[in-house]
């Protein structure tokens, strides 16, 4: 049997999300996919994320809105397109999913993408810190791309 991962407490601002069917869609830097592969670095968040990794939610934004919502506020930030995961295998892979694009954005961003939810990392095991980046991204290369970039 498997022990369950302690998060921390939600902000009154933000929701779990529950439906296993829901996607989890997120740009990928071209660097990060290789022939279709996509690298468990596309599943990392940096030093400012504060282990909570950007991405939108399925059932309030599609994968090709995603795309261009983000080449319209990040045109200097490349991608490879819209990647995904469902809710199903970010619990399978010890994750959790939180929107929280009710809560203030933080400074700097005018406002939220639409349906902003981030991939929650916040546990203090690094082993399964990492081998949820490494199955995230298995999973994510086996789904494919759910909406390309354009040139």
């Amino acid at each position: 049997m498997t022990e369950a991962v302690a998060f921390p407490a939600l902000e009154p601002c933000e929701e779990a999300l529950d439906d296993l069917s829901e996607w989890y869609y997120r740009q990928i830097h071209p660097t990060r996919v290789s022939d279709g592969t996509v690298d468990a670095e596309a599943f990392t968040p940096s030093q400012r994320d504060e282990r909570k990794l950007s991405g939108v939610r399925s059932s309030k934004q599609t994968a090709r809105g995603a795309y261009e919502e983000y080449r319209r506020d990040f045109p200097n930030n490349p991608t490879a397109g819209t990647w995904g995961v469902t809710l199903e295998q970010v619990a399978k892979a010890k994750g959790r999913l939180v929107d929280d694009s009710q809560c203030p954005p933080p400074p700097g961003l005018a406002s939220w993408p639409t349906g902003h939810t981030y991939l929650d990392q916040r546990i203090n095991d690094r082993g399964i810190r990492s081998k949820m980046r490494l199955t995230l991204a298995r999973d994510a290369t086996n789904n494919g791309c759910q909406h390309a970039a354009s040139g």
